[in-house]
């Protein structure tokens, strides 16, 4: 028992408590098992004792040597079940990420399927829209040959409206010429006929006295050169200064002539000084008091066919 002890106290000096119990118990076993054998056949086996005993002794000590090997490998197997363990927590968060992003794949697949039902659907409606305006490129195509048909159809006619247009045409240029015959004839006449009949009325409503022997027809080259051609066309006294008396004829006349022919005089000014202007006119375009108020604005006598 007192061996036994001893055997303990070594092997804790090398063990844990726990371990060098159990391997005291093992040697204990041994040896009294070994006695037993010793004393039950004492004669037969008194001469392996010490064998037995070496052998025991030899074990021991190989058991020594792998509890020590075993306490040398203990700092290791503990990392490597710590790393083991780390290892294992990281394949269990990585673990969980993948079941997330499975989740999420999941999830994504759902939509995606929900977004290719809905293309499929916007792809039906476009093929159907496609037929619509297949079929109404169809209709079109058919209208535009009619309407080409149509085009062909007015070409021809055109054609036949432009022959007519040019024999109007020839016929217009013939009228034109006959009204502006008639025109001229009737302007010379309006004309020839105020000649003789400004010199009176002049005097009559406004006082003039004509310088001049004579009202008449003129063309002057003005000092820039241009020249101009007038109608009515004298030189005058009235209120006591010289001025030029500037007219033109109107078949009809408007308002409208009446300021052009006030801007025409900015020229003639410039050129002559003093301007007297005068219309005569065969008769108006407008109601005669409207072209009248309009005319005395710009200081302009007008005298119509009946007046002369």
């Amino acid at each position: 028992m007192v061996e036994l002890l001893r055997i303990y106290e070594r092997l804790r000096a090398v063990l844990s408590d726990e371990q060098a119990r159990v391997v005291a118990e093992v040697i204990a076993e041994a040896l009294a098992e070994g006695l037993r054998e010793l004393f039950a056949p004492f004669s037969e086996r008194l001469s392996n004792v010490e064998a037995e005993l070496h052998h025991a002794s030899t074990t021991l000590v190989r058991v020594s040597q792998l509890l020590a090997e075993v306490a040398a490998l203990q700092p290791h197997i503990n990392a490597a079940l710590n790393h083991f363990l780390e290892a294992q927590l990281r394949a269990e968060e990585r673990l969980a990420r993948l079941e997330e992003a499975l989740a999420a794949l999941a999830e994504a697949q759902r939509q995606f399927e929900q977004r290719l039902s809905y293309a499929e659907e916007e792809l039906r409606l476009l093929r159907q829209q496609i037929e619509q305006v297949e079929r109404q490129v169809v209709a079109l195509t058919e209208q535009v040959t009619a309407l080409q048909q149509f085009i062909k159809l007015l070409e021809r006619r055109l054609e036949l409206l432009e022959q007519r247009g040019d024999k109007l045409e020839r016929r217009m240029d013939e009228v034109v010429k006959q009204l502006g015959g008639i025109t001229h004839t009737i302007g010379y006449t309006l004309e020839n006929a105020a000649y003789k009949a400004l010199p009176r009325l002049l005097a009559r409503d406004y006082g003039v006295e004509l310088v001049d022997e004579r009202i008449r027809r003129t063309t002057l080259r003005l000092r820039d050169g241009t020249v101009r051609e007038l109608n009515i066309f004298a030189r005058i006294r009235h209120k006591g200064a010289d001025k030029v008396l500037v007219g033109e004829s109107k078949s009809q006349l408007s308002r409208r002539h009446i300021t052009r022919f006030v801007r025409s005089l900015q020229r003639l000014r410039e050129e002559f000084g003093e301007l007297f202007p005068v219309i005569v006119a065969h008769s108006s375009a407008e109601p005669d008091d409207d072209v009248l108020a309009h005319a005395r604005q710009y200081d302009v006598a007008v005298y119509f066919s009946y007046d002369l």
